[in-house]
């Protein structure tokens, strides 16, 4: 059940709004009362899914109302989910996750042998027209399907139950670009903005500082992933073992203006440290702080 436990806890983890470990805690004591939940080719699902949508709505209420407030989003629409997950699980993997890479990969046409091959499948599941394709009616987006991947694969945090997935593959799959991989990308200087003029940014009126383009979190995702590959390269991992490393610093120290700087293990390295002067960005702003 291993497989289909990480699946599930992945596609789910960055909805919650509870911490992490406050999640896995409640979907594990889910588990140690109702297995079945987390087995698709189990009695349980065949008769289930052969109840009305309503039906079937009701009778998972009890069994994960340990996860309710949990999320963003409503209890009922986790439980539609869930659900869809199931359905996925057994239509596309005979009910094994270990056998999700492979059999998309198949569905896609993508050669297993090209290296670059698990990059391409993800990039590929994130958009729509491929989702209706293959039947994923549940959250699917980049960080959760990275997360999922690196969970399921021999990656450092993984757990190596993912068929098909080579070492090759994982050092060609890059790490998911938020805001705390942004802000410590920016803030040590790895990735700077220098000057830019182009007709796809949007410019706002009334702007006299001559910096009237607006940079998204879009605008740095290929800039962060190489720059991270390199380093992943160069220690030798790959790029996914860093994303845990950089997000948490991201989030916890490499913020508030240079308040926590004192207790960051980069100093040494730092272009914000070394110039004295930490000038984070907030929202979409990121050019008017960095």
């Amino acid at each position: 059940d291993l497989a289909n436990f990480i699946f599930i806890r992945s596609i789910f983890d960055y909805g919650n709004i509870a911490p992490s470990r406050v999640f896995t805690q409640s979907l594990i004591d889910i588990y140690r009362k109702h297995p079945q939940l987390f087995i698709p080719e189990s009695i349980f699902w065949e008769n289930l899914l052969k109840q009305s949508e309503e039906q079937q709505r009701r009778n998972l209420e009890l069994p994960l109302l340990k996860l309710a407030g949990l999320f963003r989003s409503s209890f009922r629409d986790l439980i539609n989910h869930w659900i869809s997950i199931i359905r996925f699980l057994r239509e596309m993997c005979d009910g094994d996750a270990r056998f999700f890479f492979e059999r998309i990969a198949e569905r896609l046409k993508i050669d297993l042998e090209d290296d670059f091959a698990l990059e391409k499948v993800h990039n590929l599941l994130k958009t729509e027209d491929v989702k209706k394709k293959l039947g994923i009616n549940f959250p699917y987006g980049d960080k959760n399907g990275r997360l999922l991947f690196s969970s399921l694969s021999n990656s450092d945090r993984g757990l190596g139950v993912l068929r098909g997935v080579r070492n090759e593959h994982l050092k060609n799959f890059n790490i998911p670009v938020d805001s705390q991989i942004i802000r410590v990308s920016l803030n040590s200087g790895l990735i700077r903005i220098v000057w830019c003029e182009s007709k796809s940014y949007r410019f706002r009126e009334k702007e006299k500082s001559g910096r009237g383009f607006i940079m998204t979190r879009s605008e740095f995702t290929e800039p962060c992933q190489r720059a991270w590959k390199i380093i992943a390269e160069k220690l030798n991992i790959f790029p996914v073992d860093l994303d845990y490393y950089i997000w948490s610093l991201g989030s916890i120290i490499c913020k508030r203006y240079g308040e926590l700087c004192y207790i960051c293990p980069l100093t040494h390295l730092c272009w914000s440290w070394e110039k004295g002067s930490v000038a984070e960005s907030r929202g979409a702003k990121w050019q008017e702080g960095c």
